[in-house]
């Protein structure tokens, strides 16, 4: 069996994370004290052989009759983990056997966090082959063995011991920062949050143009008739207002006498006015007499056309029901050649409501000379 060293302290460049001792072999510094002693303390493992490595009492199977592929790797943990080598051990010692190789070739063992590195063993095709190695375990712990061959090969690896004793030192002054990573992707949005305080009014908008003017609504009820005004320039004025039967002040124009009287009997008004000429004359009255009831009824017309009249002429208006009232305008034409327009209003109201400032009977009216 020959025993090949690949731990190669003088070439091992790896760089060592904070925690873990460098590697080194022990020296004797103290009296009384050996190598084999501080070994022996420093691991139940086994004993110390004569090269520096604690040889396991109980070997270490790593792999039991595993098949290699052509060209193929297999990566072992080989301190810690399920082994029974310590995590400081910073090299291994392994029993190697390959059996049953398919094509010639050879095996290459090294730290899984190096390179590769030369063989350590070669075969023919079918040969078996043995051999003890010295690997150096690397940052990962573990060793890569890989089949340069053309066929696969079965492997049996055996722990035998290691090398290296102590307990992790102090942590080393932390390294510079690395780079930045890469951000990450975007969380998903958090919760709307409640809603903020409402903000103070706007400026109020300009005016919007003006809309277009609406149809005309439908007129409203005539109001009450007003106070007859005074009579115009050389115009004699006659009235009477009562709520009883009464007989008003006659007017006498170009002979001609005028007369307002109100009979008042219950429900029944009658409002007249009475033309009376001169013995003698005679008389025509040409004009319009306007009718119309309870101040909202439609206003009726009635043209009136009055030839050669003699004697008294009575113009009445007799209501039992409603609120009527009656205008007339006319030209009265005597037969001594005189001329008058007559101007009267009759308002009958049988109703118990009368208006303000009105009486049930009232005459009014203007005689104007011409």
């Amino acid at each position: 069996m020959s025993e090949t060293n690949l731990a190669a302290p003088q070439s091992d460049t790896t760089p060592r994370p904070a925690g873990r001792v460098r590697r080194y072999r022990l020296l004797v510094v103290a009296v009384g004290l050996t190598v084999a002693s501080l070994l022996i303390a420093g691991s139940a493992s086994g004993s110390t052989s004569g090269d520096g490595f604690v040889n396991l009492s109980v070997p270490f199977k790593l792999a039991t009759n595993t098949t290699l592929p052509a060209n193929g790797k297999l990566t072992k943990i080989v301190t810690g983990g399920s082994t029974t080598v310590p995590t400081f051990a910073s090299d291994v010692k392994l029993t190697i056997t390959i059996a049953n190789p398919k094509a010639a070739g050879s095996l290459q063992a090294y730290p899984a966090d190096n390179g590769p590195s030369g063989s350590i063993l070669t075969w023919t095709t079918g040969q078996t082959v043995t051999t003890s190695a010295n690997i150096a375990v690397g940052l990962k712990n573990s060793v890569t063995f890989a089949n340069v061959s053309g066929g696969t090969a079965v492997i049996t690896l055996v722990i035998t011991g290691y090398s290296g004793s102590g307990a992790p030192g102090p942590a080393g002054p932390s390294g510079p920062p690395g780079a930045p990573g890469s951000a990450g992707a975007p969380g998903s949005p958090g919760a709307p949050g409640s809603p903020g305080a409402p903000g103070s009014p706007g400026a109020p908008g300009s005016p919007g143009a003006p809309g277009s003017s609406g149809p005309s609504g439908p007129s409203g009820p005539a109001g009450p008739s007003g106070v007859q005004g005074p009579p115009g320039p050389g115009a004699t004025h006659f009235t009477l207002s009562s709520a009883t039967t009464a007989t008003g002040t006659a007017i006498t124009i170009n002979g001609f006498s005028y007369t307002p009287s109100c009979t008042v009997s219950g429900t029944s008004v009658t409002a007249t006015l009475t033309v009376t000429p001169l013995s003698g004359q005679t008389y025509g009255e040409v004009g319009d007499v306007f009718f119309q009831t309870n101040d909202t009824g439609a206003v009726t017309t009635l043209l009136v056309n009055l030839k050669a009249i003699s004697g008294s002429k009575a113009f009445t208006n007799t209501q039992t029901t409603n609120l009527v009232r009656v205008d007339s305008t006319s030209m009265q034409t005597a037969s001594d050649g005189s001329v008058s327009q007559l101007f009267y209003r009759l308002t009958a109201n049988p109703t118990a409501t009368v208006p303000a400032n009105e009486q049930r009977c009232m005459i009014q009216g203007t005689v104007t000379p011409a």
